[in-house]
């Protein structure tokens, strides 16, 4: 029983890390495509 209770509060934090991490690679692909990031790279 509370070997099940820790198991499903480390998979919510990994999934919660997980996301926190997909939307921080999305952030960074967003501004290095923007276009002044593009022309100072060129």
């Amino acid at each position: 029983m509370i070997l099940n209770v820790i198991s499903i509060v480390t998979w919510i934090f990994s999934l919660f890390g997980s996301l926190i991490s997909i939307l921080i690679s999305i952030e960074i692909l967003y501004y290095l495509t923007r276009p002044n990031i593009k022309a100072y790279y060129q």
